[in-house]
């Protein structure tokens, strides 16, 4: 009799882990399901370029590259060596130069490392996920530099001359001095941006740090300090997807506006004078990485780039006035940056540069994406006659070891950073009509692109 008890009881635990086990697969598939990233149909069938290897140059491979500064020309002279900083993943400052004459890019060497510069040192390499220059009128035109860094504050370097090319001559060997420690963020400063006070003639440092926007005033005293001035904060909104995180990532102004991207996929706008918020809009499908503004034809109008992990390339009219807006929730343009099978890829920084062609007047801008698989992706921005906005990709380069540097494989290259170097002049059709720095996970690049018809 107990046997057979023992056996029904066993019976029922075995159906009742079976009845436990396909209610739990039920559930899993239940939640995974809404994670997967659904491939639309008309994608599979886009003409996709293929990654080209041709005319990319690895420069620097010691660090990992997290933001990029090009300084500006010494007398306005495009034709002479610029400068150009950038901020590592270990707390350093690199500096490079770029030859525009030979289209070339050599390393000067770690400057400064941010980490002991402060008066608060420190051996942790905290990274520096940002760089704003600014030339610093109210001090004989002496240039500033800020570095956003993982500790939560911004360093503020100070060239040691007016020029910072003066600084070759061998005469001076660090270009470069500590003068503030701006913060702390509640998070990484991972976005800074400049903008003016055209009433007061005064520069606004804005800065970002998870949900909040720092804003900084200059205060024309004996020290030329950087004072806070306000704090802004972002708030989660269901009615916009937004109910677990609206930490802010990147982060742009023009003509006295505002603009941020976060990782709940809105944008928002501000006045850059400490006021309330303006506008704020579902963008994206998850986390918006990079933000770009470029400049139309009304002076009273721009265009606001966005990228993000979705995948696509988002292009709005964003207008001023005394009610500046963003004109629509949906992008006059788009672009979707996938794979061959269809998926899309993340796109992890944006640069763009006006650009006129005399062959095609209609060529509005050049514009370069970088993804977390290290390709960078060429396209071209057109204004038809009927005044429709088209963007196209043209031409992808594969981030990748050539055999001769100690790089990983290129599924462990990110693109962090891109800086669009030659200007947009007209050149011939032979030679190249866009060059780049590119900041990757593992150092830094050049590439070359050439306008295709």
């Amino acid at each position: 009799m107990s046997t057979f008890l023992f056996a029904r009881r066993s019976l029922s635990l075995d159906v009742l882990l079976h009845l436990l086990l396909m209610l739990l697969s039920h559930w899993v598939a239940v939640l995974v399901e809404p994670l997967a990233v659904p491939t639309p149909a008309n994608k599979k069938s886009q003409n996709v370029p293929k990654p080209t290897l041709v005319q990319h140059d690895i420069v620097y491979t010691d660090k990992g590259i997290m933001s990029l500064a090009l300084l500006p020309p010494l007398n306005n002279n495009e034709k002479q060596e610029r400068k150009i900083l950038a901020g590592t993943k270990r707390g350093t400052l690199v500096e490079f130069a770029w030859d525009p004459v030979a289209q070339s890019c050599t390393c000067q060497g770690e400057i400064i490392h941010t980490n002991h510069a402060s008066e608060k040192s420190t051996s942790i390499p905290y990274p520096i996920y940002s760089l704003q220059v600014f030339d610093n009128k109210y001090n004989n035109n002496k240039l500033q530099i800020f570095c956003g860094s993982g500790d939560r504050y911004i360093k503020v370097m100070e060239s040691t001359s007016t020029s910072i090319e003066s600084s070759d001559d061998g005469e001076n060997d660090d270009p470069w001095h500590f003068t503030q420690q701006l913060g702390p963020h509640t998070g990484w400063v991972k976005a800074l941006a400049m903008d003016n006070d055209e009433e007061e003639e005064q520069p606004w440092l804005h800065s970002i740090g998870c949900n909040c926007i720092e804003t900084w005033k200059q205060q024309q005293s004996s020290e030329e300090r950087w004072t806070h001035c306000t704090k802004r904060s972002i708030e989660s909104s269901p009615n916009h997807g937004s109910t677990l995180s609206s930490d802010l990532l990147c982060l742009v102004t023009w003509n006295g506006f505002l603009c941020a991207g976060g990782v709940d996929g809105r944008i928002h706008v501000w006045p850059s004078h400490p006021e309330p918020l303006l506008s704020s809009i579902g963008a994206h499908q998850g986390r918006v990485n990079a933000l770009a503004i470029l400049p139309t034809t009304a002076s009273a109008s721009c265009m606001l780039l966005s990228t993000g992990h979705d995948g696509e390339l988002q292009c709005r009219m964003l207008r001023t006035g005394k009610q500046p807006i963003l004109l629509t929730d949906q992008p006059v343009a788009t672009l979707a940056v996938v794979d061959h099978d269809g998926a899309p890829l993340r796109i992890s920084s944006l640069a763009c540069t006006p650009l006129q062609l005399s062959e095609d007047k209609n060529t509005t801008a050049r514009i370069l994406l970088g993804t977390t698989n290290g390709l960078v992706v060429n396209a071209i921005l057109r204004n038809t006659d009927n005044q429709q906005w088209t963007v196209t990709e043209q031409s992808r380069v594969q981030l990748q070891d050539d055999g001769q540097n100690d790089l990983d494989p290129i599924a462990t290259i990110s693109v962090n950073a891109i800086e669009i170097l030659s200007p947009p002049h007209q050149q011939q059709q032979e030679e190249p009509v866009c060059a780049a720095l590119v900041g990757h996970s593992k150092g830094l690049s050049v590439i070359h692109l050439h306008h295709q018809r």
